[in-house]
């Protein structure tokens, strides 16, 4: 097999390593995005409620505790959301790491560009 056919294999097997690699990025993606949005959609619920007692017309000393207590509750979810969007920052970021090992141990990948870089860098024979 001459170099160039050694080359092109190569390149085979980068373009369907990188195709699974993208697959399961946008996957995860997905998940990542749905579990914010439902995060987001219940740090927004409690936003709701604490607008509608600040606004409301008659605050009676046991509204206001209400409020203080709603105004607490939330500050506690945007912090609970900020730690979750990291964490899924980081658990996404290992995901990638995970599934390119794992493709790479599949398709023997990390062998096949070794020995691509190898045949690349033998002598020339003329």
């Amino acid at each position: 097999m001459d170099k160039l056919a050694i080359v092109s294999i190569s390149q085979d097997y980068m373009t369907h390593f990188l195709q699974e690699i993208n697959s399961e990025i946008g996957s995860l993606n997905a998940d990542f995005k749905s579990c914010l949005w439902d995060l987001e959609k219940d740090v927004s619920k409690i936003e709701g409620s604490v607008d509608d007692l600040e606004y409301s017309v008659d605050t009676r000393p046991e509204d206001q505790e209400m409020i203080w207590c709603c105004a607490g509750i939330l500050e506690d979810l945007q912090i609970e959301l900020q730690a979750k969007q990291e964490d899924l920052e980081i658990r996404r970021f290992q995901n990638k790491l995970q599934v390119i090992l794992e493709v790479a141990e599949e398709d023997d990948i990390l062998n096949c560009c070794r020995r691509s870089e190898e045949t690349r860098n033998f002598p020339r024979q003329h």
